[in-house]
C-alpha cells in the first residue's frame, strides 16, 4: 500500500486500474470504520464503487450481490 490521495472526479471507479483501485492481491480489500475488512470484487458496479469513498451520502449499501463481503482475516486473500 501507497500513500496516495484519491481525486474521485479524475479516478476510474473500476477495480484494479493502475490509476484508481489496486492491490498486490487478486482483489483489493478496504478497512471501513466500524473496524470490519470487505474484500472488492466483481460485480462491483461504478457506482457502487463511488458511493464507497463518499460520505454521508445516502446511498443505500448491501452486502447482497454489491461485490463486496466482510473478510475474518484480510491477509488470507489469494496473490496475483
Amino acid at each position: 500500500m501507497e500513500p496516495r490521495d484519491f481525486v474521485l472526479d479524475e479516478m476510474p471507479m473500476e477495480l484494479n486500474h493502475p490509476l484508481g483501485l489496486t492491490s498486490k492481491y487478486k482483489s483489493p480489500a478496504v478497512a471501513m470504520t466500524d473496524g470490519s475488512i470487505r474484500q472488492l470484487r466483481p460485480p462491483l458496479t461504478p457506482e457502487t464503487l463511488r458511493a464507497l469513498f463518499t460520505r454521508n451520502g445516502g446511498e443505500p449499501l448491501s452486502d447482497e450481490g454489491g461485490g463486496w463481503k466482510l473478510l475474518p482475516d484480510g491477509r488470507l486473500r489469494e496473490l496475483r
